[in-house]
């Protein structure tokens, strides 16, 4: 079995198919378990969010 990369990602992905969720900024609670829409199978997502100063 392949490993999928699913930590560092621009978008959550789900680690047992690796399905890319491109709507990842919709995703529930970060203590609640999110179901895959192609697999069917649950999965949880944490989002980290960083910001730069981006000079004018």
């Amino acid at each position: 079995m392949d490993k999928i990369k699913h930590t560092g990602t621009m978008y959550a992905v789900c680690p047992w198919c690796g399905r890319e969720v491109a709507d990842s900024w919709e995703l529930w609670h970060p203590e609640s378990e999110c179901e895959c829409n192609q697999c069917g199978r649950l999965f949880k997502a944490t989002r980290i969010v960083t910001a730069e100063k981006v000079e004018a």
